[in-house]
């Protein structure tokens, strides 16, 4: 065990020594902090310089969704000129098919935030909806829909605690925790999961409930507290500070393909900032102030409400629309106290005066009165293309009602006449020839500008949705090997070796320094995440040796699964142009508890190909690489290639065949398919042995040589056949590679 130990940190040495040459820098977990923008012309959305393809919903005039519709029904205006449609997709995300359906067609997809306004809320608002959303969650939310939560406070702004997701484990997670701090949670860079295990998701019943309150009662009571005095400049400040809040959701969410929407549940924050204080006492006030000529007593904006705030809210809710995003308002608080400041700050008076933190809290969960806030919760829905939803305990419904209105979808694809240029916008309208019936789409789309122009939200945003639900992309030719290895416990080890021979390389050559970002995700049938890894790359090529000039990435990284059916999604971006790998593999985790026998794909040992080596610092451990043969480490290929002429070793492991291997009753053969898909006389394949792990004897591999000696250029496949001739079962596995 000693000298294996010892060739294991030999390996480890050797790819620590390529990164620290190299100058690699990583980072598992950091996390930027998205500047609020009230300027959409800085995002992309899902058009190319040629093609743009528009999601439209349609109604009847009793509002129901009509289907059926063909594109002949459609007319479809760019700026005014009219476009041909060249492609016309119908999606119904009612059917069960749908999740298969918007991942050929992303436009058609539904994309919902919940935004937890924590500002201008009460306790119990806040706690009633995080109720209903949970419900919603599992009876409103389609399959083939992304959701996302994030919150907004005036003290620490936006936060998404999960951005674009399938995984309605996640969604709960992220709800029910609301409130509760995770130190301890791994960090998604991605934020597509709020946490594999955390308190939050340990607690249960009333301690849970319990649990996220009071964590609910000490934020409401923070911020208020952080609110300061009871001025209208400050409260006029967090009122800015939503708008910015929503427009900067907005502007994350202009590049993700699909319709958009965000479920603001909030209390609303004070009318008067709008209409302003009309009451009779308030006019004579004001009137007579300025009839005596005494100016500093008058005051317009508390007579007429804020010409500032009004300007300032009508340019975000503009862009918001223009971004195409659909904010669906909901008040929480039902009937509640008025004045001139929301039910929090309103607390905060108490702090510092007779009523200490408790009355904070206390005044915050139980204000009621008249209502106030209404208003402003009703010109964001209108001005936005929502629906305002209160007086009501079921917030279900505006969910329900987003289902049901866009559930048919028709995506109209065109290629533009005209092209302005870089984050210009064009206006579009639809037409339908049956005027009774009302089509809903994006009010335009801004011209893509270049990758690095989009502020972090965005990146954000659009990856997640991208990795959730896109095709292949091959900006980066990226590729993958994922095997499952028996290891200790009721989980498999994953091991994934990813390979991008151009993740150093852009159209302009190759860059001194590239920055990469990787993230890799574990997914059950039902979408929930069951591992993941992330992780940035820094590199300076100016300090790469001479043997690996032109060399590509190779990156090793692990999985911990239990048995079952997954699909593993990675996606490598060069953070700096945006240029992307992206691809999806099936795999299925065998229960090797079970002592059936297990044989897994061939794997091609590869010393000679020069890599640039980098590592997950959570795949470090010795008991994490699981490659080894005749007591030695090795590292597979994840796209074997090679010239003819050379000779090729390979690896296929197998578990609990060791009785056959004892007893003389296995055999194991192998055969090369050619091109043409026939079997190919050459290359050739032998055995040429078995070799039982010294620390797994229930483990044995069986190896090959595959001589390639004057083989065409073309893709083969390696077929290896394993036989038990006693019981007559037989396995059979294969491993596709290319002769250049």
């Amino acid at each position: 065990m000693g000298s294996r130990l010892s060739r294991w940190i030999g390996c480890l040495m050797l790819i620590t020594v390529a990164v620290m040459i190299l100058g690699i820098t990583g980072d598992a977990g950091a996390k930027d902090k998205e500047p609020a923008s009230t300027d959409t012309s800085n995002y992309s959305v899902t058009v190319s310089s040629t093609f743009v393809q528009v999601p439209v919903t349609v109604v009847d005039g009793d509002g129901k969704p009509v289907a059926n519709l063909t594109a002949g029904d459609f007319t479809l205006l760019d700026n005014g000129d009219e476009q041909k449609v060249t492609s016309f997709e119908t999606v119904d995300l009612g059917a069960e098919t749908a999740r298969e359906a918007v991942r050929a067609t992303p436009a058609a997809r539904r994309n919902v935030i919940f935004l937890f306004d924590l500002t201008f809320t009460t306790l119990s608002g806040l706690l009633r909806a995080q109720e209903a959303v949970l419900e919603a969650l599992d009876s409103e939310l389609g399959a083939a829909d992304l959701a996302g939560v994030a919150t907004f406070s005036a003290k620490s702004g936006l936060r998404f605690l999960v951005t674009l997701t399938s995984d309605r484990n996640q969604l709960r997670g992220a709800v029910g925790g609301l409130g509760l701090d995770k130190a301890d949670r791994l960090t998604d860079q991605l934020g597509l999961v709020y946490s594999l295990m955390s308190p939050a998701q340990a607690l249960t019943g009333g301690e849970k409930k319990a649990a996220v309150t009071e964590a609910l009662r000490e934020q409401l009571s923070s911020i208020a507290q952080a609110g300061g005095r009871n001025d209208e400049a400050r409260y006029e400040a967090d009122v800015s500070s939503l708008t910015d809040a929503l427009v900067a959701i907005a502007a994350g969410l202009d590049p993700v393909a699909g319709r958009k929407h965000v479920i603001l549940l909030s209390s609303g924050f004070s009318d008067r900032l709008l209409s302003g204080d009309t009451s009779m006492e308030a006019m004579r006030t004001e009137a007579v102030a300025r009839e005596e000529g005494e100016v500093w007593e008058a005051d317009s904006n508390r007579t007429f409400g804020s010409s500032t705030l009004k300007r300032r809210l009508s340019m975000a809710l503009e862009a918001i629309q223009k971004s195409d995003v659909v904010v669906d308002t909901v008040d929480t608080a039902g009937l509640r106290a008025g004045g001139a400041i929301g039910a929090a700050q309103a607390a905060s008076m108490a702090v510092g005066s007779k009523a200490g933190a408790g009355s904070v809290s206390e005044s915050v969960a139980e204000s009621t009165g008249p209502a106030e806030g209404k208003a402003s919760l009703s010109l964001i829905a209108r001005d936005t293309g929502g629906t305002f939803h209160q007086n009501s305990n079921d917030l279900k419904k505006p969910l329900a009602d987003i289902s049901a209105a866009t559930r048919y979808v028709y995506v109209l694809g065109y290629q533009p006449s005209e092209q302005e240029g870089p984050g210009e916008y064009h206006k579009l309208k639809v037409k339908l020839n049956d005027r009774k019936m009302e089509p809903a789409h994006r009010a335009g789309y801004f011209e893509p500008r270049p990758y690095e122009q989009l502020a972090p939200i965005a990146r954000q945003l659009s990856a997640a949705s991208f990795l959730t639900s896109s095709p292949v992309r091959e900006d980066l030719a990226v590729k993958v090997l994922a095997q499952p290895f028996k290891q200790a416990g009721d989980k498999a080890l994953v091991p994934v070796i990813l390979e991008a021979a151009n993740a150093f390389t852009t159209k302009t050559g190759e860059d001194t320094a590239v920055a990469l970002e990787l993230f890799g995700y574990a997914t059950t049938p039902e979408g929930a995440v069951a591992d993941f890894f992330n992780q940035n790359l820094g590199f300076d090529l100016t300090k790469l040796p001479p043997q690996l000039k032109g060399a590509g990435l190779r990156y090793y990284g692990v999985f911990q699964l239990p048995a079952g059916t997954y699909t593993l999604r990675f996606l490598l971006r060069n953070a700096r142009t945006g240029h992307s790998g992206l691809l999806a593999e099936e795999l299925v985790v065998p229960s090797f508890g079970a002592k059936d026998p297990v044989v897994l794909a061939p794997l091609f040992l590869d010393p000679e190909t020069p890599w640039v080596l980098a590592r997950n610092p959570n795949a470090t451990a010795p008991n994490l690489f699981p490659f080894w043969l005749t007591g030695s480490p090795y590292i597979p290929a994840a796209g074997p290639q090679f010239d003819r002429g050379v000779k090729k070793n390979v690896c296929v492991v197998s578990y609990n065949l060791q009785d056959a291997v004892k007893a003389g009753t296995l055999n194991v053969t192998g055969q090369v398919v050619g091109p043409d898909g026939n079997p190919a006389k050459d290359p050739t394949v032998t055995l040429k042995g078995k070799d039982v792990a010294e620390d797994s004897p229930d483990q044995v591999r069986f190896v090959f040589e595959l001589a390639t000696a004057e083989a065409v250029s073309g893709r083969y496949e390696l077929r290896v056949t394993v036989e038990d001739q006693s019981t007559g079962t037989k396995y059979e596995r294969s491993a596709p590679f290319l002769i250049r």
